[in-house]
């Protein structure tokens, strides 16, 4: 057996653990701060070069460029959650009579303030499981090629750091040791551009309206339901618990899942079908501010998909003229960026939105960010080109292959795999970011649809 099959072996063994090590608590209905490991399956049996080469209508295609946007690896809490949550202990812990949460007397916060936001860990395991998979199924695209591959982040530590942990991913599985570091080229203007658009900021980012079926659902029946669930479960004396207080419940206990994979503790505190409830808040909260709850979210995605299309066609152009060129794109950014991309895409689009009023209608939506969209979340194209013979490719002989989350999802021709000319990138290209957003004339009030 190879050395970088043992490797590899080593790497699944390793995840199967932190996979299986928490028990009774249902860890894939965290919403945005689910780790990939808990929603998707990175120890399935992958095949050596099974996307390198693929048949599409009698004719076998070889991969020549793989373009990917990824969110960032799971990471640790911000400054600001990590003071709630110790905020939220101090509030309880002198109040709660049930002997089973007698852990928030003696509680201690051990997550690092000077790493709040940094990549963690696990975030880390992340994208090194979806880099290595990554290479070993594109091997012949990627092997020897590790060196025109381009890696893009926006300037935060944890983009950066996830941009070099899938590098050292892709590394074990083309078994190259030489490969140990990279330097993402900043662009914070493509992995951040919703921080320059007036619109965004106006309507949805500023505008407290823009939720109001979030805070509808907050004070609904379902979630006073939960409240009044955990305070009895607590036995709650001279205290009561908010809404906001719930929330923090439910990311410490993802929290608590990934630092020290403890579900004895915040987890707790909570049933599963009550984390489901408060899983489609979180999920109505990130369909208005981030998904099609909102126009904006849809349109302002242009830099994002203009730099897609402008990559691949330029590696059309000089794998015709057999001109040099990357192998390989990887863009890091955020939850908004890889989101933002599948609204362009029309990915996991329900038919009915995300209301206060239909949790039950739209437990199997498509819409569920703890699967779509959690940490290192990926949308993947493969580009193919299917020419056989002597002379130079046609544009209509390069095929587009859709990857989302390790899984073939229809492009607009109805299937995983279509013919480049035939994907309708070239009618979404065509968009002027500022005057999407407006940037000439800052508009206030919410445009809804």
């Amino acid at each position: 057996m190879g050395s970088e099959n043992c490797w590899f072996l080593l790497l699944v063994l390793l995840l199967e653990c932190i996979s299986t090590h928490v028990t009774g608590v249902k860890r894939d209905i965290l919403s945005t701060k689910t780790s990939y490991l808990w929603s998707h399956d990175v120890t399935s049996p992958i095949t050596k070069n099974e996307y390198t080469t693929v048949n599409f209508k009698g004719r076998t295609c070889t991969a020549v460029h793989v373009n990917g946007i990824f969110r960032h690896g799971l990471r640790y809490p911000s400054a600001g959650d990590m003071r709630d949550m110790t905020l939220l202990q101090n509030k309880l812990a002198p109040n709660v009579r049930n002997a089973k949460y007698d852990f928030l007397k003696t509680w201690n916060n051990t997550y690092p303030i000077d790493k709040a936001n940094f990549l963690h860990d696990m975030g880390k395991e992340e994208l090194h499981a979806i880099g290595s998979r990554l290479g070993k199924r594109l091997f012949s695209l990627i092997d020897g090629n590790m060196d025109t591959i381009h890696f893009v982040s926006s300037s935060t530590q944890r983009t950066k750091a996830s941009a070099q942990e899938l590098f050292s991913g892709l590394s074990l599985g083309v078994g190259d040791a030489q490969s140990t570091a990279i330097t993402p080229q900043i662009n914070d203007n493509l992995t951040r551009y919703f921080d320059m658009c007036k619109l965004y900021s106006s309507s949805v980012d500023t505008n407290i309206t823009v939720l109001k079926e979030y805070s509808s659902f907050l004070t609904g029946d379902l979630f006073r339901n939960v409240i009044s669930a955990n305070e009895a479960r607590l036995g709650l004396t001279n205290s009561s618990l908010s809404a906001d207080d719930i929330l923090m419940i439910y990311k410490t206990c993802a929290a608590e899942l990934a630092s020290y994979n403890r579900s004895d503790t915040w987890c707790s505190i909570q049933t599963d079908d009550e984390r489901e409830i408060l899983e489609y808040a979180s999920d109505i909260e990130d369909y208005y501010l981030r998904g099609y709850g909102v126009p904006i979210n849809t349109a302002m995605a242009c830099p994002i998909v203009q730099d897609l299309v402008n990559s691949i066609e330029h590696v059309i152009h000089n794998h015709n003229h057999h001109l040099n060129y990357s192998v390989a794109k990887f863009v890091f950014g955020h939850s908004d960026t890889v989101t933002h991309l599948a609204n362009r895409l029309s990915l996991f689009r329900d038919q009915q939105p995300l209301l206060a009023s239909n949790f039950d209608v739209m437990r199997n939506r498509k819409y569920i960010v703890s699967h779509t969209t959690p940490f290192s979340a990926n949308i993947v194209f493969v580009l193919y080109n299917c020419h056989q013979g002597n002379g130079r490719p046609l544009e209509t002989d390069y095929i587009l292959r859709l990857l989302v989350n390790d899984e073939p999802e229809a492009l607009n021709c109805g299937d995983s795999i279509c013919r480049y000319v035939d994907t309708d990138f070239r009618n979404i290209v065509g968009c002027n970011f500022d005057e999407i957003c407006r940037n000439d004339n800052m508009l206030s009030g919410v445009i809804v649809g």
